[in-house]
Parts: structure tokens; sequence; C-alpha cells
């Protein structure tokens, strides 16, 4: 445990799980926080301070955002150190079992429970690989498998980069590359906007992904800072602008700002912030936290009312039992897969190295010839 404690990067900890904390409140909890601030009967502190924490969780959209940040961040910092190949294998693993896991847990007892019928292939496979923003896929997992798809489109536009310019030694124009890529979107954009998805997701958030990326590139020295500086406020600007035109429901919220102004704070004060494993331990629940949430909830608090009148207390139990099973998918499913991934990266190298050996081994010296 020590060993991985100095290899985390605790500031990006620390944000991953304010992040799935506010999604959870902002689904779960908001509700019951907004009926708070509204009852005048409750003492006007306690209220006053829920309005203040209000753009931090109404509707999950800051975590979200600080998601996407993050996931920049660390994706290029990842591939940095990573071979092209060690990365795809490695990201695949750490995604897509405890995701599908959840996708094919979610079908069951839909179906089970509330006799919803199995999906059909063109729907469950598209689902299953996070393509269906392609072929018109309704979204999974009470519509959070959204923010995957745009991951993984993510992680694909970034190999394509390492490809075509990591080698060439051009890191230092990549916010113009983050600015072309933003202007593309939104210029031939909004996507998504086939009628069961959100319109314009991609557009809106997946640059947040290149303002994460240009965090780590300016903090190593590796990008213009101008530059760097000037794509940030041009991603930040320009969704303030389109976000009324292409999702309206979301122009009266502080989100987008709030959850840049957090990152920016935490990554400034990186240096002065200590591991501890209360912080790990929660930050390595952050993935299934998000995967389970806001389905899962619903079983557990539908099992809780099975078992016993509903009480005051449901809520914390509802939280608790869905901590416990995110805790043992972590430690069963996620780490399986990870375990996995890094078994098949070093049999890959492996491979790859006697390939390469036999390969000299069988060249003809031309000395002899």
């Amino acid at each position: 445990m020590e060993k991985q404690t100095q290899q985390r990067i605790i500031f990006l900890d620390i944000l991953r799980i304010f992040a799935f904390l506010s999604v959870l409140i902002g689904h779960k909890f908001y509700e019951h926080l907004s009926s708070i601030m509204g009852d005048h009967s409750t003492h006007i502190t306690l209220r006053e301070i829920i309005k203040r924490i209000m753009p931090f969780y109404s509707g999950g959209g800051t975590g979200v955002v600080v998601f996407f940040l993050v996931s920049g961040y660390i994706i290029t910092q990842v591939l940095m150190k990573e071979s092209t190949s060690s990365f795809m294998i490695k990201r695949i693993f750490r995604i897509y079992p405890l995701y599908v896991f959840a996708i094919l847990l979610e079908t069951t007892l839909n179906y089970m429970v509330d006799g919803i019928p199995i999906p059909g292939m063109s729907t469950l496979i598209p689902r299953l690989t996070l393509t269906g923003d392609f072929f018109g896929t309704p979204y999974a997992l009470a519509d959070v498998e959204w923010t995957l798809r745009i991951e993984i489109l993510f992680y694909v536009f970034m190999v394509f980069l390492k490809i075509c310019a990591w080698k060439q030694n051009i890191l230092w124009v990549f916010p113009i590359i983050y600015f072309l890529a933003t202007v593309f979107l939104q210029a031939f954009g909004p996507f998504t906007t086939a009628p069961a998805l959100a319109t314009g997701y991609i557009t809106l958030y997946m640059p947040f992904l290149f303002i994460g990326s240009i965090f780590f590139l300016l903090e190593k020295k590796l990008a213009n800072s101008s530059l760097g500086i000037l794509c940030i406020l041009y991603i930040a600007v320009s969704y303030l602008i389109l976000i009324p035109k292409i999702n309206p429901q979301f122009s009266h919220s502080h989100f987008m700002i709030t959850a840049c102004f957090l990152f920016t704070l935490a990554w400034m004060i990186r240096n002065k912030l200590a591991p501890s494993l209360p912080v790990i331990f929660l930050s390595n629940l952050t993935y299934a936290v998000y995967l389970f949430h806001n389905w899962l909830w619903d079983y557990i608090e539908l099992l809780l009312k099975y078992l016993h009148a509903d009480n005051a207390y449901i809520l914390v139990e509802i939280t608790a039992l869905l901590f416990l099973f995110c805790y043992l998918a972590h430690i069963t499913v996620e780490r399986a897969g990870i375990k996995m991934g890094s078994y098949i990266d070093k049999k890959y190298k492996s491979w790859r190295k006697s390939a390469s050996s036999q390969s000299l081994t069988n060249t003809p010296n031309e000395n002899l010839i």
C-alpha cells in the first residue's frame, strides 16, 4: 500500500472523489436538499449553506466536467510514459470489464424485476462497446453511459495524435490541434443529434478533456503557454455561448465555471497535498460508484422497502449498501480487469521482443555473402 501511495497523484484523487460525490448528490439527494432549502421551518443557516453549495452538486454537472478535466490530464500523462500498444491494452481492460458487468447486471435486473425486454444485438453490441453514438443507441445505466462514450472517443483521438505527432516532438503545438478539433466539433456539429441521445454532448463536453491535457502539457513545459491559455479560454467562452443554443436547460447553471475553478485550484496547490489511505480508498471507488449509483440505487431502495417499512434512515441505508456493493465490484471485477490488462501487456511485449530477436537472427549477414 505504501508503494501505491507514493505513485498516486493526490490532487487528482481528491478531484475524483469530489466528482463522484457531486454526481451522486446531484442525482440522488438533490430533491431532498432542495426541499430542506425551501422549508422555512429549517434553520436559516442550514438553508443558506445548502444554497451556497448548490452549484457544486446541481444535476451533477460540476462533477462530470471535473471528471473530464481529470481524465484529459491523466491520459496525457499515461501516454507520455507508455507505448501506444500498452496504453490501448491497459485502457481496454481498465474500462470495459466493470462496464460490461454493470451493463449485463442492469439488463438482467431490468428483465427479472421490471419485465423490461432484453435489448436485441443491434442495441446491445453498440452499448457494450461504447459505440452507441454512431448508431443512435439509447443510453444505459440510467443515462450515465454518455460520458464513457466521449472518453472512448478521446482515447482514440489521443492515440492517433501519439502515432502521428508524438515522435515528431511537436507537443508545443498541441493546443493548436485541440483548438482546431474544438472548432471542428462546433462548426460541423452539434454532435450527437440522434433522437435517443442528448443533443450536442460531444461538441460541448469533449473539449474539457483537451483542457485537462493542456494543464499537464503546461505543467511539464511541453506546450507553448500562451497558446495553451488561449485555447483554454476559447473552450470556456465558446461553451458559455453555445450552451443556451444547444442545451438551453443548462444555461442558468454555473457548473462549468465551478468545475474549472476547482480543478485549477487543486492543480495550483497539488504539491501541498499529502497522500492518505482514506483518500486513496474513496478514489478507487470512483468508477464503480459512477457506473452503478444512478440505476442500482432504485433496486436497493426496492429491496429495503420490501424487507422493512420505509423509515427516516433509508437514504443512509441505501448509500451504505451502494458503497458496499461498489467496493466488492472494485476488488473483484475491476481489479481483475486491471491485472488481466497488465498480464496481456507483458505477454504482448514479450512476444514482440521475441519476434524482433527472431527477425534479427534470421537476417543474413551481408559480410558472409
